[in-house]
């Protein structure tokens, strides 16, 4: 009877515990450092945000008590134009912007693109009401009575175009506060056949946008 050989039970090997260990290590090490990051960008988004919202409230009080010193301001300039060209420029406040509309059957032809000889004389006054403010102004023109679609805003805006050149060339604005506003519709603000309402109506929009140096 033959005699079965023993064995040898070889010893478990464990090092490969001791690098899955350390590999689990490192990746909890990770995990708690991209939660960390995570965690403190977080605080410091709300920090930001909190901080913007908190300017932002009040540069809107500041540009509120601003924008009623600037209309004050602007009232004041036209009370003291002659009265001939004062009653032809009209303020209005929006919670957008102030709006000065000039009025006047002296700014352009039917058709016409050039400037009448007479409209230096109400130009000028818009300049020297708005030289000393530094305020954003946005000219806008309108076309004539009962004109529509693409001919009344290419019309519009060019005859905007041609305000501001005056303002800017011959009256000396400087040339980064003027801009052009355009739109979509162009309503008349007469729509009787009178003649004279109908160069009303060729009238020119200034958007006042934002304040300057306002006491």
């Amino acid at each position: 009877m033959r005699l079965k050989k023993k064995q040898k039970i070889r010893p478990a090997r464990t090092e490969w515990l001791h690098t899955f260990a350390d590999l689990l290590l490192l990746l909890l090490t990770f995990f708690i450092m991209l939660f960390a990051m995570k965690t403190l960008e977080k605080e410091r988004l709300q920090e930001a945000f909190s901080f913007f919202v908190q300017e932002k409230a009040v540069e809107e009080r500041e540009e509120g008590g601003l924008a009623g010193a600037l209309s004050l301001r602007l009232r004041r300039e036209l009370a003291a134009l002659p009265a001939g060209i004062a009653k032809t420029l009209h303020l209005e406040e929006s919670a957008e912007n102030l709006r000065l509309t000039l009025e006047s059957d002296g700014i352009f032809d039917a058709g016409a693109i050039a400037l009448r000889p007479e409209a230096p004389l109400f130009l000028q006054a818009v300049s020297d009401i708005f030289r000393p403010l530094g305020a954003m102004v946005l000219v806008q023109g309108y076309p004539d009575t009962g004109m529509e679609g693409e001919p009344a805003a290419a019309l519009a805006m060019e005859r905007a175009v041609e305000v501001r050149r005056y303002l800017v060339e011959q009256a000396g604005l400087a040339a980064d506060t003027m801009g052009i506003a355009l739109d979509r519709k162009y309503p008349a603000l007469y729509a009787g056949e009178d003649s004279r309402q109908r160069a009303w109506n060729r009238r020119v929009t200034f958007l006042i946008l934002e304040d300057g140096d306002v006491r």
